[in-house]
Formats: C-alpha cells, structure tokens, sequence
C-alpha cells in the first residue's frame, strides 16, 4: 500500500464520520468545504515533494472527500445527484492527471522497459537509475 492510501484514506474515514456524527457543517458548508480543501490540495505541484508534504497533501486530500461524500449524504436529494456528480467529475478528472504526471516520469526512467517492476522495487544498478531518480534509492544497493 502507497504513503497516500496510507494517509489520505484514515484521514477520509475519521473525518467523514466526525463530519456525520457531529454535523459541524450544513450540506453546503460542507461542499464548499470540500471544494477549498481541494483546491489547496493542487498546491502539491507547486511544491517539491518531501514525506512531510505528500502526508500533508494526502491528508487534506482525505478530508476533501470526507466533506464532499458528507455533503452529499447530507444534501436534499435533488442536490444530493449534483454534487455526487461533481464529486464523480472531479475525482476522475484529478486521477487522469495524476496518473498522466505519473507516467511521464515513468516514461522518462532508464528503467521504464522493465515496468512494472521498478514500482515495486529498487531500479536496476546497472541503469544508474538512482542517479537520476534519488528519491528511488532504498539504500539496499551495493556501492
């Protein structure tokens, strides 16, 4: 499982129901909540990425689904279809250019023939792919 399953989906879940079970918000605040907590989210690509950043981003990213599932759970069901679809419009819309970002730097890898297995383990010592791609480097390596 990825840092971001790790962080953004015990985020979602604590304040999803913190969300239902206290009803801090009305629907709407709710949705417009889960709307400003997205869009500081895009923040992550301005940004270089760190562990402290990525658990950051991931969490807020947590609590923007937490508010939008709520706000539709909570909505009038005439509203409730419309932020359901924004919610479905957004979430595959924000996964198409993460996945697209994700790929291009794969494509770029010294190791990209040998995909999928660079995802899952250190790349190959014999393509210096460490060279290029520190953040890649396990430290299981010999010098």
């Amino acid at each position: 499982m990825c840092r971001g399953c790790v962080t953004a989906y015990p985020a979602a879940i604590t304040a999803l129901l913190a969300f239902l079970t206290l009803r801090p918000l009305a629907y709407d605040a709710l949705f417009a909540l889960s709307l400003l907590a997205f869009g500081l989210n895009l923040g992550r690509f301005l940004f270089s990425r760190s562990v402290l950043t990525d658990i950051l981003f991931n969490a807020l990213l947590g609590i923007s689904l937490a508010a939008v599932i709520s706000a539709a759970l909570l909505a009038p069901p005439g509203e409730r279809t419309i932020i359901a679809a924004i919610a479905v419009f957004v979430f595959i819309a924000f996964n198409l250019f993460k996945g697209y970002r994700m790929f291009a730097t794969c494509r770029s890898c010294p190791s990209f023939h040998k995909f999928p297995h660079c995802t899952v383990q250190r790349p190959w010592p014999e393509d210096e792919a460490t060279d290029r791609y520190p953040e890649r480097d396990t430290g299981t390596a010999a010098p």
